[in-house]
């Protein structure tokens, strides 16, 4: 039964299914997680005729593999008993062991700041909620917090127990920033007797990721991490008119890795800017890079691998006030949000 059950009666299923059924097995799939929401609305705005909509329904259960099929053929045993004799569905499905595959994601928006208030910032909050929540993650969002509580935070996220059952994490940190750093609330541009200028409460970038590493997080080893920054990098412009280490490795000096991991693999950071210039936010509407991000991922999520959604959000930048750009890419393989399809 299962994938092999569903294939047989597919073609009758697509055939003699109604507006109210279909309705209802998505209702189904959404509550037990087997579908997201972003994938039941893709199809059902792709796909307004109800034939054409089944079937693609039938396919994406199809590749999320046995399990989720019994659980389709069981629900629509229950829901139209009539149709099931015609396609001469047989037995009692029982169902074990269907995990809701809990994704999570950790956001921190710093809107009041000692330096300036983050106006628009608001609107960013809600658009990445439900965005992830959309693809299937579930949201634990922070604001307005210092650096040394952001850093808390993230190490107690990065310690829960749901990462072992997760496939991937989003983590996503919106505030002011320099180069290499994130500003907590209470940061402050500070010059000192001696001509030497020092900004204070700051995040480094580095302590993200040695928080959610292979050493630190074993939990996320080898799964997916997602790293978004919406900050300034520097104060320079992103925009010109023109413009056009290395160490030898010792070879004698390599070990085996049979017994060791490698300490960084599997991010992908992706910051609204480039390293020393500004990153744009519309005081109504929110950050340009977040609603760039958000408009392709809904586009192309359905089909494309992230870093493939991640170059077309760059490219829609070219010519524009701020370059998005991707950093310390360690992922191994492709990394679809919505991997039904």
């Amino acid at each position: 039964m299962s994938i092999t059950e569903l294939k047989r009666v597919r073609t009758q299923l697509v055939g003699g299914c109604s507006q109210a059924l279909i309705d209802g097995l998505f209702d189904d799939l959404l509550d037990d997680k087997i579908m997201s929401e972003a994938e039941v609305e893709y199809i059902v705005q792709k796909y307004p005729v109800i034939r054409d909509r089944c079937r693609q329904m039938v396919d994406v259960v199809m590749k999320k593999g046995d399990k989720s099929s019994i659980f389709l053929l069981k629900k629509l045993k229950e829901r139209d008993q009539f149709l099931s004799e015609k396609l001469k569905i047989q037995g009692k499905y029982t169902i074990l062991c269907i995990s809701s595959r809990l994704e999570l994601s950790y956001n921190i928006n710093n809107c009041q700041h000692i330096l300036s208030e983050r106006h628009g910032a608001d609107c960013d909050i809600i658009a990445m909620r439900n965005l992830l929540e959309g693809l299937g993650y579930e949201v634990h969002a922070h604001t307005n917090l210092t650096a040394e509580v952001m850093l808390e935070k993230m190490k107690q996220f990065a310690s829960r127990d749901e990462h072992s059952d997760s496939d991937s994490t989003f983590i996503v940190l919106m505030s002011h920033g320099e180069r290499d750093i994130v500003c907590g609330i209470n940061s402050e541009n500070i010059t000192h007797p001696d001509g030497k200028e020092e900004t204070t409460d700051i995040l480094k970038i580095d302590d993200i990721f040695s928080t959610f590493n292979n050493k630190n997080c074993a939990k996320l080893r080898g799964k997916p991490k997602v790293i978004l920054i919406q900050a300034c990098r520097g104060k320079e412009a992103g925009r010109v008119l023109a413009s056009d280490s290395t160490q030898k490795v010792d070879k004698e000096k390599l070990e085996s890795d049979l017994l060791y991991i490698q300490k960084e693999t599997d991010f992908i950071c992706f910051c609204s800017t480039t390293p020393d210039t500004v990153s744009y936010r519309d005081p109504k509407k929110g950050s340009l890079f977040i609603l760039s991000l958000m408009e392709s991922i809904k586009k192309h999520a359905h089909c494309s691998p992230l870093e493939d959604i991640f170059r077309e959000v760059k490219s829609s930048f070219q010519g524009k006030l701020q370059m998005p750009t991707s950093e310390r890419n360690t992922l191994t393989k492709k990394f679809y949000l919505l991997p039904g399809y």
